[in-house]
């Protein structure tokens, strides 16, 4: 009947240990995660940029101005 108190009692100080450095691990691991999450949206962020200026470089101020007017704009070049 005691005996088993007895080794709960032993086995406390090893569950106090272990639980320490699993949270030790834990932190370094989501620290490593964070830098990776930052790596990727920053890629990913200069990817869309990447394609926005692309698709504006491929229209002309006429074409920006018949969209946002939604009337046909005179060619004066």
């Amino acid at each position: 009947m005691f005996a088993g108190l007895g080794v709960m009692l032993l086995l406390t100080p090893v569950n106090l240990i272990t639980t320490s450095k699993v949270q030790t691990y834990q932190k370094t691991m989501m620290e490593f995660k964070d830098s990776r999450i930052k790596l990727m949206t920053e890629i990913l962020n200069g990817i869309k940029v990447r394609d926005i200026l692309e698709i504006l470089n491929g229209i002309k101020v006429r074409d920006i101005l018949e969209i946002l007017t939604g009337t046909k704009v005179r060619n004066t070049e």
